[in-house]
């Protein structure tokens, strides 16, 4: 039987009948991976859009999403794999990062890019992440995962089967580590699309001293303010010793002469929006700090002032919405979540506080409309689902409240969202579980 067999052996079976190789674009070798191109598209045509909500969502200035869409295109058309259909944007995050999801989909948060002088840097991060797709480190940390995860099955199923105490958490343990596995590269990764971003900085006629410009940056902002730069050293490993090896490719590539470009004054012009929006965002973060301290009233005032600079973010009005639904300001939170979702109205974040805030105005038709914009938006979120089944009890409509409910129970087994969820089925008499 298989229970007998151990845990590893029964995971490297299952390995071998799966397995594959695919040649490197890069390298010109073959590599272990269980996930072929097409499917490395398929997860990152899904994931993209989750990310980019996670993320904050989209900064609200079209001409910069061109701009950066265009230096992207630019140089993925010069790598290793140009036939992909590449997407970059910037996402609505203060933190300084950039990343890439499988198959070409690129993000980089209006953090990094309002810390930037000049385009050869900006050509230098996306370069630095094209090259993890073109060298295929993104498929690596998805094969990865993914065997981490098979891992994981096994080792569930043994935990049950043999009833170790504190199973649980070791299940739990190796979650949480297959999560952080897929977000981190290796030292070598890094080393490898760091030359590889130069050389297609290169190809472009950009001043590759921009790359370096933006290691420093990172690592200079990263001693003085470690909590925004925290995404990007926990994904991207930056040591002294990496910023010189760079220096030493860039040297030997000969992309650093006068007639190389660093186009300061294009890149100035194209982020003039960002620019101004700056001071705004600096009042933003001082209220989102002041909101995790429970100082809402402050945290009000601070949304104020940042509207006052930046009136077209809806973020602003969003969180300054729930900052008053939290202090049951009723109205001016109405008030405010509608200006958020006029200015944006695919924004996980305002549809969501639309919901909460329309369900204790007792209006369960509008927050219905807003729960189910939000599950659109990132799918599949125990709280969104409960929120769904709550709107659908009070307009009576049962059949949909339960199966909202039981959705809630298939997702979440456990914890405060999973106890609410059976207590409505059990107020409804539908104490079953839920089909799986």
């Amino acid at each position: 039987m298989t229970r007998n067999i151990p845990i590893c052996a029964a995971v490297l079976i299952l390995l071998c009948a799966i397995v594959g190789c695919a040649v490197n674009p890069v390298t010109g070798k073959k590599q272990f991976t269980l996930v072929s191109e097409s499917q490395e598209v398929a997860i990152g045509d899904e994931q993209y859009p989750i990310m980019t909500q996670v993320s904050g969502g989209l900064f609200q200035d079209e001409e910069l999403q061109a701009y950066v869409n265009e230096v992207g295109q630019k140089l993925a058309k010069v790598s290793h794999r140009p036939e992909l259909k590449y997407q970059f944007n910037v996402v609505n995050s203060s933190e300084l990062n950039a990343y890439a999801l499988p198959g070409g989909k690129i993000s980089i948060t209006r953090g990094l890019l309002t810390r930037m002088d000049n385009e050869a840097e900006l050509a230098g991060v996306l370069g630095h992440e094209i090259g993890h797709v073109t060298a295929r480190h993104v498929s690596t940390a998805l094969t990865r995962q993914l065997t981490a995860q098979l891992v994981m099955a096994a080792m569930t199923t043994y935990l049950k089967e043999k009833e170790v105490k504190y199973g649980e958490y070791y299940s739990l343990a190796g979650l949480l580590a297959t999560q952080l596995m897929m977000l981190k590269f290796s030292r070598s990764q890094e080393y490898q699309a760091d030359e590889l971003g130069i050389q297609y900085m290169a190809k472009l006629n950009y001043n590759t001293e921009g790359y370096v410009q933006l290691l420093e940056l990172l690592q200079s902002t990263y001693s003085r303010e470690p909590t925004f730069v925290e995404g990007w050293m926990s994904s991207h490993p930056l040591t002294r010793d990496r910023i010189e090896t760079a220096k030493s490719q860039i040297a030997q590539s000969g992309s650093t002469s006068a007639d190389k470009t660093f186009n300061e004054a294009g890149f100035k012009r194209r982020i003039k929006i960002l620019r101004q929006a700056e001071p705004a965002y600096k009042h933003y973060d001082q209220a989102e700090k002041m909101m995790a301290e429970g100082k809402i009233p402050p945290a009000i005032v601070e949304y104020k002032k940042a509207i006052e600079i930046a009136p077209n973010q809806a973020i602003f009005y969003s969180d300054l919405a729930f900052a008053y639904f939290k202090s049951n300001q009723l109205k001016e939170s109405q008030v405010n979540i509608d200006k958020a979702l006029k200015l944006y109205p695919d924004l996980f974040h305002s549809q969501f506080y639309s919901g909460l805030i329309y369900f204790h105005a007792k209006d369960y038709r509008r927050s219905l409309a807003s729960f189910d914009v939000a599950d659109k938006l990132i799918p599949s979120q125990p709280s969104v689902k409960l929120n769904q089944g709550m709107c659908y009890e009070n307009l009576k409509n049962t059949e949909m409240a339960v199966k909202k409910y039981q959705e809630v129970l298939t997702l979440a087994n456990e914890g405060e969202i999973a106890q609410k969820a059976q207590e409505r089925l059990n107020a409804l008499g539908y104490s079953e579980e839920p089909q799986k």
